[in-house]
């Protein structure tokens, strides 16, 4: 988002005929599905914007139109993605089947001819800009064995605003067991992931997906009086998202993962949201019931950092972008010589046939 999209358009006219601009529209399609018998389905698909290439200006014609001839031609485009929209998003498995695709398309405008094509383009998840890091806090009252008071610990976690598909979550955590009579031994971390369905009309929820991606137990020993700091870490590029396959299913990018999730981003679609969060749980020497450990939630924003996924961009530089247009000036002028060249070529015979017919005309009046 907030990036340019540079192109050519590659157009074989196989005849004769005018064209007066080819129309360039980004659109974006969402679609989900819950289950084999459509017991849930939601669609939405809009165009964000509309540009017109102005190819008569491109090749500096005079005329609000170009003479096509049976030949290749190139033309080149930029198109600005807005700042503000979603990143692409795919999430195919076998009870739920959804995605957020982009869509590229370019239709010729002529009187003559008709034609359209389209190209699914990746948008990457923006990062969130924030200058600070977030913070969570959390004090709970414990009891050993549900009974005796054990005083209270307090849960802190610091972390990044967001973090990249292929980058560590890193989570800095305080624990203050100053208050308590308790010994900390460890901690439970769990990431989840939550995808939210969407009504096309209403935008209300109307299904869910939620689903633990990893658990993890880290030794984090801290003593009754004590407070201490740690740091916990998940690499997202070692998981194993086996749930996600495009098995049955039509995989518009075709090309490999560098990392299982790097179609799953953090998304907040009109239609398909999907959300992460770390669940960490202190756990004690001693037992102490599930409602009274503490514990923290920390959302988790998972986005595209640039360079992480380079074989998920288009290039073009702009060395091949200009010279997509000189090519194309280029070849418009040398028809236009050609075409300038063979009038001139028609006048000097005409020239020479009225000429010819005037001697004659007045060779037969002298005569």
């Amino acid at each position: 988002p907030g990036e340019t999209i540079k192109g050519r358009i590659h157009f074989i006219s196989i005849c004769e005929a005018t064209l007066n601009d080819i129309e360039l529209s980004f659109n974006v399609a969402e679609n989900w599905l819950y289950g084999t018998d459509y017991a849930g389905y939601g669609n939405n698909v809009q165009t964000i914007g509309t540009l017109n290439l102005n190819i008569t200006k491109l090749l500096n014609s005079s005329k609000d139109y170009i003479d096509l001839k049976k030949k290749a031609y190139f033309f080149p485009f930029e198109y600005y993605i807005p700042s503000n929209i979603a990143p692409s998003f795919e999430y195919p498995t076998t009870k739920f089947k959804a995605f957020r695709r982009y869509i590229l398309s370019a239709t010729l405008k002529s009187p003559s001819l008709c034609g359209t094509t389209t190209t699914y383009v990746i948008i990457k998840a923006s990062p969130k800009i924030e200058t600070n890091n977030l913070e969570v806090e959390q004090s709970l009252a414990i009891k050993k064995w549900g009974l005796f008071k054990q005083g209270n610990t307090k849960l802190k976690a610091f972390y990044s605003p967001s973090f990249g598909v292929n980058e560590p979550i890193v989570i800095k955590v305080n624990i203050d067991n100053s208050e308590s009579k308790l010994k900390v031994k460890e901690c439970k971390l769990i990431l989840m992931r939550n995808i939210i369905f969407k009504d096309s009309e209403t935008k209300n929820n109307k299904w869910n997906s939620e689903e633990i991606l990893a658990k993890k137990v880290i030794p984090s020993i801290v003593k009754k009086k004590e407070i201490k700091d740690f740091e916990f870490k998940f690499e997202l590029n070692e998981l194993k998202n086996t749930a996600l396959s495009y098995s049955g299913y039509f995989n518009p990018y075709d090309r490999e993962k560098q990392c299982n999730m790097i179609y799953t981003p953090s998304c907040e679609g009109d239609i398909v949201v999907c959300q992460y969060a770390i669940k960490i749980t202190a756990y004690y020497e001693s037992f102490v019931k599930k409602k009274e450990r503490p514990r923290i939630m920390i959302p988790i924003c998972l986005v595209h950092q640039s360079g992480d996924s380079p074989n998920m961009i288009i290039e073009d530089n702009d060395e091949d972008f200009q010279r997509a247009i000189e090519e194309s000036k280029r070849e418009e002028e040398e028809r236009q010589k050609r075409i300038n060249e063979s009038n001139n070529n028609n006048f000097n015979q005409n020239n020479n046939i009225i000429s010819a017919n005037n001697d004659n005309q007045v060779n037969n009046m002298n005569r």
